[in-house]
């Protein structure tokens, strides 16, 4: 029996400031890609909360703390890093991956695949930094032999000349599908609105909270599961000031951040997204994936995984009395509410799963790692 050739190792440079959409992204490749030959390590830049919150922890993780977000220092141990460890592929997220990475790729010769998970510099709090932000995303792009892009509005977002249009290659993302749905009848007397992310400005929670004020005021009764953490302590004062304002307090559990998204989406009769920005959030997918239907703000990639009036609702971005119709139109038409519950199920596990996400993922590695004169062939 020949034995088969050990995995390809591949090193992911990550933040790893957060665990959110980006960072669970990473997690799943690393948990999917081993069996499609290749092996996963990581570069934390930025080890903050994804060593210890990443599900799959036998992938190996390196610490390089950068000092600030254009900081160099930590190239030389990356290099060494890259060449004593057998990396044959580099694969770059966000910022500070994008520029330690493309500066090791160009030493090592190590080919590099760069990761685009959003619109670069959107929450960025200066001009100045969304400015430098966007810089390093197009010198990474020069550098990277492909780019991934999580959706195809994002792929049409970014003004790039032809020589790096080129290189763009969409894969949506991906989560785990449930093996069935489970049962489950809405609850109309006082349904659960539910909503998760990594709470900052862009991801439109002024405006829910705004919309959930239109439907107290209209007499209906309702909770709000408000699950993830705050951007910093002074934007969530701010949060709950309004939401007192609005008169919303004794409506909302604040549930804070967790990794057991799956288990907060079970209590929730429906999910809305009020971001005003987005690649393709992974916490629509998992919503999916739980058969909650979903309210969503029409943005980035939100469209290419929930149809419109098939899957869920899509509302335009800022607009708190649409969002606050939509939920009230889905709470009040239990037929309505089951239907498209049961679409989206089915959507996610044919077409956004995990593994379909890896597996894309794996042609791009081998494609790159062909031989010279069979990637055309290869691609």
């Amino acid at each position: 029996m020949i034995p088969s050739p050990p995995p390809t190792k591949v090193l992911h440079i990550i933040n790893g400031e957060y665990y959110a959409g980006a960072e669970r992204v990473q997690d799943l490749l690393a948990a999917n890609l081993p069996a499609l030959g290749y092996e996963v390590s990581f570069v934390c830049l930025k080890p903050v909360s994804f060593p210890a919150a990443r599900r799959y922890q036998a992938a190996p993780l390196y610490r390089l703390p950068m000092g600030s977000a254009f900081d160099l220092r930590p190239i030389p141990a990356l290099i060494r890093l890259i060449r004593q460890g057998g990396y044959r592929l580099l694969h770059t997220h966000y910022t500070r991956g994008n520029l330690l990475g493309g500066i090791a790729s160009a030493i090592t010769a190590v080919p590099m695949v760069q990761h685009i998970h959003g619109v670069i510099g959107f929450d960025s709090p200066t001009r100045i930094k969304r400015v430098l932000n966007r810089l390093v995303e197009r010198l990474g792009m020069l550098q990277a032999r492909e780019v991934i892009v999580v959706s195809e509005h994002l792929r049409a977002t970014i003004a790039a000349p032809a020589a790096l249009a080129k290189k763009l290659r969409v894969i949506h993302n991906g989560v785990p599908p449930h093996p069935g749905l489970a049962p489950r009848t809405l609850r109309q007397a006082c349904p659960v609105i539910g909503t998760v992310a990594h709470w900052r400005p862009g991801k439109g929670l002024e405006d829910l909270l705004r919309a959930l004020h239109d439907l107290a005021r209209s007499g209906m009764d309702f909770a709000l599961h408000l699950v993830g953490g705050f951007l910093s302590p002074g934007y969530e004062e701010g949060i709950r000031q309004q939401a007192a304002d609005l008169g919303l307090l004794d409506r909302i559990d604040w549930l804070g951040p967790t990794t057991a998204v799956t288990d907060c989406l079970r209590d929730m009769d429906l999910f809305v997204l009020p971001s005003l920005s987005e690649g393709l959030p992974m916490v629509i997918l998992e919503a999916m994936a739980a058969g909650v239907p979903v309210v969503a703000t029409d943005v980035g990639g939100v469209g290419e995984a929930i149809r419109h009036q098939v899957d869920g609702l899509l509302i335009p971005p800022q607009g708190p009395e649409a969002m606050a119709d939509a939920i009230r139109t889905l709470l009040n038409e239990p037929g309505r509410w089951a239907s498209y519950r049961a679409s989206a199920h089915c959507r996610q596990a044919d077409l956004f799963s995990d593994r379909h996400m890896a597996t894309a993922v794996a042609e791009v590695y081998t494609r790159l790692l062909a031989p010279t004169g069979s990637e055309g062939q290869a691609g």
